[in-house]
């Protein structure tokens, strides 16, 4: 049940004991107010039907790209990287994990960035050339 359905099924159980208090007072009272509050909760429903289709949820805004791309830039490597074993590598001031597929890198060693895989870095001794056979 959502939060407009509860609302409605509060207000119509304390309508209906308001009305009993009322007809236990006297008839025409009772019917006036029940022609009132009949009038209010069908304006409201109403409101709510009308202006409901008109609500839009705020868009999804896509995450902002860096201005750089990630891919083709030159990064220094920090750790001991083989096509076994991964490592840490510092990339525009930042410290990225990163593995390699074909190459091995000592410490202090220079690495071109060829893709970059959710957190992760490949990394390699020269960037590939496309239209080199």
């Amino acid at each position: 049940m959502d939060i407009v359905g509860l609302f409605f099924f509060i207000v119509f159980w304390a309508l209906l004991l308001i009305v009993f208090v009322i007809i236990s007072k006297g008839i025409a009272i009772s019917i006036l107010f029940m022609v009132f509050l009949s009038a209010i909760i069908l304006l409201m429903l109403y409101l709510l039907m009308r202006y409901s289709g008109k609500v839009t949820p705020e868009p999804i805004t896509p995450a902002h790209e860096h201005p750089l791309p990630l891919i083709g830039g030159v990064c220094e490597v920090l750790d001991e990287i083989s096509p076994m074993r991964s490592g840490w590598v510092r990339y525009r001031g930042e410290l990225w994990k990163a593995f390699s597929v074909r190459s091995t890198f000592k410490r202090g060693d220079i690495a071109y960035v060829i893709d970059a895989r959710d957190r992760f870095l490949i990394i390699e001794r020269e960037f590939p050339l496309r239209g080199k056979s």
